[in-house]
């Protein structure tokens, strides 16, 4: 019987110093009496064998900071009531400062009698567990700053599309207040039934396809006015590689369809009075080809169309400008001053000359370079 209780405590104290977990046993005085690497590895010492008391830590202390004394620590109440302690964290400091934050697992002992006599303790360190939930945390914030404040509304949705996120532009977008209004909707909840069943099929074909939906326009009601908006939607996958989801961004482009329609209207106004103008208007490149004319400049020098004129490839200067009296380039004169107003001779496509009062130009890039001559 000895040499069996023997062979038993031998391998108790073996699987003890095996474990990765930091284990230790007291006597029911509370000295410890046993120890493994991994508890001294925790401690950051090796406790005074039969001296100390209860735990072998530096110093101890609760979570808060406040110190613990170690006669209140969990393994010390367990001891004295017989009842384990359980989701009670503290705080230990080791000899170099450094401290961690564990949880004890306390457990009471006792004979075939039901006397105590002693205890075992395991400490779970929770320092690593913390430090990475603190900069999963600080991603969290950090990420959520980051679509709070970006230009657009920016939502997330299941595969059953309701919503999973959603910034503060695309809350109020929708009239809610907050994004815990929003979550677990979905678009029926938010737009009329036949928008809703839009977006809702729209957003199957891509859940169900993968294929993304990028720089979409749309046009929709809202606050008593027509708002245009980009649209860019992609699926969100897992870690497997399957679609989980499907995260987007719509941009309100409003102004700018509007500045294109008003630069759609200034250029059909410009046309409208290029076209009817009674006085002829061209324009030719750096050359001095003839690249823009008027139905006026047209018929000035003989042809039925402005296209019929393009189509003839004349030179203003070569094939144009008779240089009566004068044989210096128009657009030399022009490149040196800017600007030159002269009468002069035009040579038709019958071959005839007809005289003209000629108003030319040079428009200049930002870099001072000729892009083309003007003149009317």
């Amino acid at each position: 019987a000895e040499g069996a209780l023997r062979e038993s405590e031998r391998r108790f104290r073996q699987l003890v110093h095996t474990l990765p977990a930091a284990v230790y046993a007291c006597d029911a005085t509370g000295r410890i009496t046993l120890y493994n690497d991994a508890a001294v590895a925790l401690w950051g010492r090796e406790p005074e064998a039969g001296e100390t008391l209860w735990c072998g830590s530096w110093k101890l202390f609760n979570p808060d900071g406040t110190p613990l004394p170690p006669d209140e620590c969990p393994m010390a109440l367990t001891m004295r009531t017989g009842q384990p302690v359980r989701g009670q964290e503290i705080v230990i400091e080791r000899p170099d400062g450094t401290r961690s934050r564990v949880l004890p697992h306390p457990v009471a002992t006792y004979n075939s009698a039901g006397v105590l006599t002693g205890g075992v303790n395991m400490l779970v360190d929770l320092t690593a567990r913390l430090q990475a939930g603190e900069a999963l945390a600080r991603e969290r914030r950090l990420l959520r700053t980051v679509i709070d404040n970006l230009p657009g509304y920016i939502f997330a949705k299941d595969t059953a599309g309701r919503y999973t996120v959603s910034n503060l532009a695309h809350v109020r977008l929708l009239g809610a207040r907050t994004e815990a209004e929003l979550l677990g909707r979905t678009v029926f909840d938010f737009f009329p039934p036949d928008t809703a069943r839009n977006y809702a099929g729209d957003d199957q074909t891509l859940l169900q396809t993968g294929q993304p939906v990028l720089d979409r326009e749309e046009q929709l009601p809202a606050n008593g006015r027509s708002t245009w908006y980009k649209l860019n939607k992609i699926p969100l996958r897992d870690e497997h590689g399957g679609i989980a989801g499907l995260v987007g961004i719509k941009q309100d482009i409003t102004a700018h369809k509007q500045a294109e329609e008003s630069v759609r209207q200034a250029e059909a106004k410009y046309r409208e009075i290029f076209d009817n103008a009674v006085e002829g208007i061209v324009q030719t490149d750096p050359s001095g080809r003839i690249i823009t004319a008027n139905p006026t400049m047209a018929r000035l020098l003989g042809y039925a169309t402005p296209q019929e004129l393009l189509a003839a490839g004349l030179n203003m200067d070569r094939d144009v400008h008779a240089r009566p009296g004068d044989r210096t380039s128009l657009l030399r004169r022009v490149r040196a001053g800017g600007r030159d107003f002269i009468q002069c001779q035009f040579k038709r496509r019958d071959g005839q000359l007809t005289w003209v009062s000629l108003n030319l130009r040079i428009v200049r890039d930002e870099r001072g370079q000729a892009r083309f001559f003007e003149g009317t």
